[in-house]
């Protein structure tokens, strides 16, 4: 049975590995495009997931029977991949120079993380090394060359630093300048009527709805509330004489 989980496991009978150690052994293999994960039973099915959906490829699967009967070869082959912490503090040495104890001024966590790598607290170690990027203690070159010679020794840590994926560090931030576009400028129309006199017109312009406002007798205090750009506002009154504000 050949399975590729979704969380990159492959096993081949009693053989397992990560991905990345799989194609160390065979560059060459892929899911297919889109997929997430892959299970093989031989003359049986070959099920390929997508995800919210899956597929049946059938119950052959060439390159898969080759994976099956390469099983032991797999195993023979496999690295040991147990993490090496004096190894790991070798290459920093190498890296660094001088004593490794001498490493501490890389900054001012070192001791703390030194002290929880060797008691194989990886994720707390993990995480002290990539809060001291992200506050800014070491630059990209040194938080790089640590993550480089971490997974060189199979130091089990989620590292954010590998390749093209590094985390935020304050210092690589570069602020561009801000842009501001002007609008294109707009004028506003009024035009306020009355048939006999009027006085004290106020415009107020503040909607696209259109007012008329009328009086057929005595008209006085006539408010329009509303008028916006664009909208003409007839104020019409037969007698008398309107005050519109």
């Amino acid at each position: 049975m050949f399975t590729h989980d979704i969380n990159n496991v492959i096993t081949i009978g009693s053989f397992t590995a990560t991905l990345d150690d799989f194609l160390l052994l065979e560059p060459s293999y892929r899911l297919p495009d889109g997929a997430f994960w892959q299970f093989y039973v031989p003359g049986v099915k070959h099920l390929i997931g997508y995800g919210l959906y899956q597929r049946d490829d059938g119950p052959t699967w060439e390159d898969g029977d080759v994976y099956l009967s390469n099983e032991t070869e797999y195993a023979a082959m496999q690295p040991d991949t147990t993490p090496n912490v004096p190894g790991f503090e070798a290459d920093l040495v190498a890296a660094f120079g001088g004593d490794y104890l001498a490493i501490n001024s890389l900054y001012s966590g070192w001791p703390l993380f030194k002290d929880t790598l060797e008691a194989q607290q990886w994720s707390v170690a993990d995480l002290l090394l990539t809060n001291a990027y992200v506050d800014g203690e070491i630059n990209t070159a040194t938080y790089t060359a640590i993550v480089a010679a971490a997974r060189a020794n199979y130091i089990p840590m989620a590292l954010q630093g590998r390749p093209g994926v590094l985390p935020l560090n304050i210092l690589d931030i570069a602020y561009p300048p801000v842009i501001i576009i002007p609008g294109p400028a707009q004028a506003d129309s009024l035009t306020i009527s009355a048939s006999e006199s009027a006085s004290y017109l106020v415009p107020v312009p503040t909607t696209t709805d259109s007012m008329a406002i009328q009086a057929t007798e005595i008209a006085a205090l006539v408010l329009p509330i509303s008028i916006l750009s664009g909208d003409t506002v007839p104020v019409t009154a037969n007698e008398g004489v309107p005050v519109i504000v």
